[in-house]
């Protein structure tokens, strides 16, 4: 059935924070990433698509026109399609591999992107402070590319993560020590800080090693982004852990 007025309202509220906490649902957008999150067996409430996409036989979906799915969209350019889905149940955490620890990521787009090259890692499960952005936020989402689907991320007092595991914890600095030199554990906490602050003072007293990526000599580049660096850091400990 072709969404209501009110359907459609309740649809856009799922675009703030606040709405999908009370609901437990959350929207993603475009068929490919859809196809992902029921492929990880994420249940769907509504699918709503402007022509017959290849859908399971026993998923449920309603074709509307493209100007229904552009109301119901947040994006200036919308996809073929939008779905509802319900939040998974929350997870126990079980650290192993590389963890990232995000201290107050902002930029959905970062967090995405670091998901994403999560996934392409082999790495399932990253934590974040309870400031740092929603996970569920549809720009993250699509920045993610659907990676979301299969790592999981867990908000939390980052100390106490911290404080009850027995993994080395090495944090990203400028100040730090070549990451290129350093051997890296097969099982440790990474972590990043704020865009614009870097590391929390709290988190401080539990890293082992402060790391930096080293720059050429002439570089003009002040920094590199949260999710630049995060990548990067993946990168290297992937490739010690099967090609050292």
């Amino acid at each position: 059935m072709k969404p209501g007025k009110e359907q459609i309202k309740r649809i856009r509220k799922l675009y703030r924070k606040k709405y999908r906490r009370e609901t437990g649902l959350f929207v993603v957008e475009r068929w490919k990433i859809i196809r992902l999150f029921l492929e990880a067996g994420y249940r769907p409430e509504q699918i709503w698509a402007v022509r017959p996409p290849e859908f399971p036989a026993d998923v449920a979906w309603t074709q509307v026109d493209a100007r229904t799915l552009a109301a119901m969209s947040d994006l200036q350019h919308p996809y073929d399609a939008l779905a509802v889905f319900r939040m998974p149940q929350p997870e126990p955490f079980r650290p192993r591999g590389l963890v990232p620890v995000l201290d107050g990521i902002q930029d959905p787009g970062n967090l995405g992107t670091i998901i994403r090259t999560a996934d392409w890692f082999g790495l399932h499960q990253i934590l974040c402070s309870p400031d740092s952005v929603d996970a569920f936020n549809p720009k993250v989402i699509q920045a993610s590319m659907g990676s979301l689907a299969r790592v999981k991320v867990f908000y939390g007092p980052l100390e106490q993560w911290l404080e009850a595991n027995e993994m080395p914890v090495f944090g990203a600095s400028a100040g730090g020590d070549n990451l290129f030199e350093t051997r890296l554990p097969g099982a440790m906490f990474l972590v990043l800080g704020n865009e614009g602050n870097g590391i929390g003072a709290g988190l401080q007293k539990y890293i082992s090693q402060h790391l930096a990526i080293p720059k050429a000599a002439r570089a003009a580049a002040e920094s590199l982004n949260v999710a630049q660096a995060a990548g990067i850091f993946m990168a290297e400990w992937f490739r010690q852990q099967r090609f050292t």
